[in-house]
């Protein structure tokens, strides 16, 4: 059995951040907003079910199904992050 936890943030604050140049040439190369990576339906593609978690209070049981299945099991976990 096998969970892979992702953490999804959508968009690369800390290397904006760090690097003065890509604030210079813009932050597109930065930006993870769009199209949009669900990572569920790839691990789908990949024959990995899984699940996308959006609230605190939906991580445990999300994590307690995914052992339950005793098969290789993808969550999800998004994050709202600063803009």
């Amino acid at each position: 059995m096998l969970t892979h936890v992702a953490v999804y943030k959508r968009c690369t604050s800390a290397a904006r951040a760090e690097i003065p140049s890509i604030n210079q040439r813009g932050n597109q190369n930065m930006d993870l907003t769009g199209p949009e990576l669900d990572f569920v339906h790839l691990a789908a593609g990949m024959g990995v079910e899984g699940i996308r978690v959006e609230k605190a209070d939906a991580i445990a049981p999300a994590l307690a199904s995914s052992v339950a299945t005793n098969r290789p099991y993808l969550v999800e976990i998004a994050v709202e992050g600063k803009r």
